[in-house]
């Protein structure tokens, strides 16, 4: 198993460290008020060493949480280098200027259980010095979590102490671009802007990003576009989650249009499976020929399959575990500064998707897996994976336009009654 709170890490805005960003988001491996290194969270005695220690020896490392994390992977094995951190997230807030219907911060808002924390400058000073002086290499650092980063009246002063302490990680934040643009945001450091803003027009934006100004995030995103940067402008990418009330021939071409002439380098569009989700548009195919249809050149497009982001997530995985291939890309991707810059100005927009890869191929891992405990006397083991797979069969997909649940018959044929029965049957 593997599980990416072994290979990164969620700071949240007040001061503890999380299990990761989605079911484990309220788990702490490090309090806030935590004395002496702060990087020590990241050892082998620390609490992400003991979630590989449990995940190596193919233990969920919470029984109480685990099944239902959307980040477990059965086809990647479990890795852990003290001295290198793949992403550090940060999340300067855990406050929102919207109130989006599916968001966590909204629903807590309403119960009255929300108490807004803005990460402490000094705080995150000496969280970054700590991993510094004990050596560690930190590749990406994400500023975003549950909040909106723009409500940290600091925010961009938290991207230059990160840029000032780890130089060669790639920053980036994501935003619903409800803000201003201060002079700071042009020295910070930043390398890449993400705005999730799902519409074209007022009427699009606001059906769910409820508060949200559409004039006001195309031109905070214009702006960071094109701003003033005393280097090289960070790569501006527009997040737009497709609903039914923005998926329209006249609506994506709409999108293109705005792209290119506001200088963004990347559209992306999001598939969701909340709220007033597409039933046009439920897959890359779908999309292709959506965007087709709109008139979008088929030379900016660039979808890719499951099956190449299944192909990138592997290599990822191999470039975290080989040191050398880490240097020998990084100098690759060095060495074209001119190309690079080329990518984020002056060039039209590409046009990419999000989606989850195929789950059938994790999950059958899973129950082989979990099969395997069986056989090993470990009945609890394996009905935690029963679990989880479950938990992931439950989830809503689109097809024909509607919502509806997979069942475990359809999914895996007998691989999983199999596995119920035995976990049922054994002692």
């Amino acid at each position: 198993m593997y599980c990416p709170a072994t290979t990164c890490l969620f700071l949240r805005a007040d001061g503890s460290v999380a299990c990761w960003d989605d079911a484990g988001c309220a788990t702490s491996l490090q309090a806030a008020d935590q004395g002496g290194d702060l990087s020590a969270v990241y050892t082998h005695e620390g609490g992400c060493g003991r979630i590989f220690e449990a995940l190596s020896h193919g233990r969920m490392p919470f029984p109480e949480i685990c099944p239902r994390c959307l980040c477990l992977s059965f086809t990647a094995k479990p890795a852990f280098d003290c001295e290198l951190l793949d992403l550090l997230q940060i999340e300067p807030s855990n406050d929102c200027s919207l109130a989006c219907p599916c968001c966590e911060v909204t629903g807590r808002r309403l119960a009255g259980t929300l108490r807004p924390a803005l990460l402490d400058h000094d705080l995150l000073r000496r969280f970054l010095s700590d991993f510094m002086h004990r050596g560690v290499t930190i590749r990406r650092i994400d500023f975003q979590g549950h909040g909106e980063p723009l409500t940290h009246p600091g925010l961009w002063k938290l991207v230059r102490l990160a840029k000032d302490f780890f130089p060669e990680a790639c920053t980036s934040i994501c935003t619903n671009a409800q803000g201003d643009v201060p002079p700071e945001a042009f020295d910070s450091g930043i390398d890449q802007i993400d705005c999730a803003i799902d519409g074209v027009d007022q009427e699009s934006l606001s059906r769910y990003r409820i508060g949200g100004d559409f004039a006001r995030a195309f031109g905070f995103m214009k702006r960071m576009a094109g701003g003033p940067f005393p280097g090289t402008r960070p790569r501006v990418v527009w997040r737009y989650l497709l609903f039914e009330h923005n998926d329209g021939q006249e609506q994506l071409r709409k999108a293109w249009d705005i792209a290119s002439g506001a200088g963004v380098g990347e559209l992306r569009f999001i598939f969701t499976d909340t709220g007033p989700f597409s039933r046009r548009i439920g897959s890359p195919g779908d999309l292709a020929r959506a965007l087709d249809s709109a008139g979008l050149p088929g030379g900016r497009i660039r979808l890719g399959t499951r099956r190449s982001r299944e192909c990138r997530e592997d290599l990822r995985q191999m470039l975290y575990r080989s040191r050398l291939l880490t240097r020998l890309a990084g100098r690759c991707w060095r060495a074209r500064p001119e190309r690079m810059a080329a990518s984020r100005s002056g060039s039209l927009p590409a046009v990419t998707c999000d989606f989850h890869a195929s789950e059938a191929g994790n999950l059958r891992k899973a129950l082989v897996l979990g099969a395997d405990l069986v056989r090993s006397g470990r009945k609890g083991d394996a009905a935690l994976i029963l679990s989880h797979v479950d938990f992931m069969l439950a989830r809503p997909v689109i097809q024909g336009g509607a919502r509806r649940r997979r069942s475990a018959a359809e999914a895996f044929g007998r691989l999983h009654d199999d596995l119920a029965k035995s976990v049922r049957s054994r002692t």
